[in-house]
Formats: C-alpha cells, structure tokens, sequence
C-alpha cells in the first residue's frame, strides 16, 4: 500500500491524478450533488461565500498540518501544503474520512515513515475532536443538556479524544517499560524485530508530544479557527435552505457512514454542502497536484524525506544501549 512505483515512472503519475478523481467520481451518487445544483443557482452569492469561507478553512488545515509534519517527518513545508490540497478531495471517499488513508499513504510515502506519518494523523483529528467537544461541552453548560441527534457524533468525539491522548501522552512510557521488558526477557531475532518497531514507534509519539507541548497555542488557535469557518460555511447554507443545523448535522453524519440509510429534508443541504466543497476543492486541486508532481519529481535542493535520519537511527542505538545497560 505505501510503495508506489518510482516518480519517474509514468504509472506513479497516472496513479496520482487519477486516484482523487476516481474518488470524487464514485462519491457524487452517494451525496446526489446533482440534486443541489438548482439551489445553488438560485443562492449563488451565498455559495460564493461559502466557498471563500470553506477555502480560506483549509488554507489553515494546510497550515496545521505543516506545523506538525515538517520538523517531525523532514518533509518541506510547501510540499506538505501541496500534498495537503492534493489529497483533499479523497476525504469525500464514505464512509467517513476513509480518504485520510490516502493522506496517510502520501505521507509515509515521502517520508518513508509509516508510523510517524500516522501519529501526525491521529494527532491532527485530535485536536479537531477536541475542538468539538469543548463546543459540544459549552452548548451542554447553556441549554442544559445535549443537543438532539448528536449522542453518536458525541461518542466519535469522546473516542477519538481519548485514543489521540493516550497515543501522545500515556503510549512512549509504556512503549519504554515494553522495550525494557523485551530487552531483559527476550533475545531471539523475532524480539530484536519487534522491539526495532516498538522503539520507532515510541519515537514518533514522543516526537508528537513535543510538537504538541511546544506548540499547543498556535495548534489549538488554528483548529479553532478552522471549525470557526466550516461552522459559519454551514450557517450560511442553513439559512439560505431554511433548515435547522441539528437535522443538517444528523443527515451529514448518516450520509458520510451509511448513505443508503439517509432521507428526510436536511438531505438537501448536505447535498449542497458537498457541492460547495467539492467545487471549492476542485479550483484548486489541478493546480495544486501539477506542483506537487514536479515538486516531489523535480525536488529544487535535497529531499530529507528520501534520506534515512542519522540523529533517529543514532538516538534508537543509544536507547538501546542505555535500557541495556540499566538493565
């Protein structure tokens, strides 16, 4: 799944113009995007709107996702953006953010860091599901109670919040005390194997602890100000369709996991919703995927990503060598 043919290869460029457009191709029927079409002919300006509010929300996204790869994996950080607008529109892949693993696939691609790509991932939909629920948590504090039809989305958001928590904060402790563990009682080759994955594994998510730790304001002021956007993006198209949110938010979520299970009136928005985006999206996507391929192709100096980290393999050792010792 991460080994894509060299970039030089002509397949490899293929694959990576084709593989969103099949995706956006296969979702269409799912969201009926079509039927959104007349009403977004009648409220242009509010779609326009929409849109700059839907763009400038992933200009930021982008943004994030930068701040936490480029020191973390040694990917520059235009190629992060690019890579970010290319894969975007794979997240309209259903059932809900499958397209993530494309993100997840490009990254680790790149960086030839599969686990590292993946902690990044876990700690990017950490901080959204953190996000949400302080807005759900506030929402609860004013009308006393939650709000009609999110008790699902409410415990999507409680888990994904304790997975992304323990796997920065709680996990290289007990990667460490494994480590440990393997090292006193275990010395066939298979343990050596393990305990190689066990170490690459606790150093990537005590790197994701040291992002975090030293950037938690700027993290947590673009996510705020990234649900801020999509949230006023939604209000828009509420009221332009004269729906209620709550019902909008109950048929998005049924829509994007089981779309065979939607129906009822909020249908409508979602679809619009979805057409917006994938418009939006689309503005950029040609051009953004045209700079990635040359860049990632024709990379202007060295690309760290394509060289192994001597300070990784060099920390690893010493690890090694310390528990070793201490033991």
């Amino acid at each position: 799944m991460l080994a894509f043919p060299p970039l030089g290869q002509r397949r490899t460029r293929v694959l990576l113009i084709a593989f969103p457009l099949a995706a956006i191709a296969l979702s269409l029927p799912f969201y009926k995007v079509f039927d959104a079409i007349p009403a977004a002919r009648e409220a242009w300006a509010v779609v326009l709107a929409a849109a700059v509010l839907y763009g400038v929300s992933h200009i930021l996204r982008a943004l994030r996702l930068a701040l936490l790869a480029a020191p973390a994996l040694g990917l520059p950080v235009r190629t992060i953006v690019l890579l970010h607008f290319h894969t975007a529109p794979v997240s309209f892949i259903v059932p809900f953010k499958l397209g993530e693993l494309y993100r997840w696939q490009q990254l680790a691609w790149l960086s030839d860091n599969p686990i590292g790509s993946l902690v990044l991932l876990l700690l990017e939909r950490t901080l959204d599901a953190v996000v949400l629920l302080i807005v759900l948590a506030i929402v609860i504090a004013v009308g006393g109670r939650l709000p009609p039809h999110t008790e699902l989305l409410s415990g999507l958001l409680t888990f994904a919040t304790i997975l992304g928590l323990f796997a920065i904060f709680i996990a290289p402790g007990c990667l460490e005390a494994m480590q440990a563990y393997i090292l006193r009682y275990h010395s066939a080759p298979r343990a050596r194997r393990v305990l190689r994955i066990i170490d690459s594994t606790r150093i990537m998510t005590g790197s994701a602890n040291e992002r975090l730790r030293g950037n938690v304001i700027p993290l947590l002021f673009l996510s705020v100000a990234i649900w801020a956007l999509e949230s006023g993006m939604l209000l828009l198209l509420a009221e332009r369709l004269n729906r209620e949110t709550g019902g909008f938010l109950t048929s998005l979520l049924t829509m994007t996991l089981s779309p065979q299970a939607a129906e009822g009136p909020a249908v409508a928005i979602t679809s619009l919703y979805a057409l917006v985006c994938l418009m939006t999206l689309l503005l950029v996507w040609p051009a953004a995927t045209i700079l990635y391929v040359m860049r990632i192709r024709y990379p202007r100096r060295g690309n760290p990503a394509r060289q192994k980290s001597l300070a990784v393999h060099r920390t690893r050792r010493l690890h090694l060598r310390t528990v070793g010792r201490t033991l």
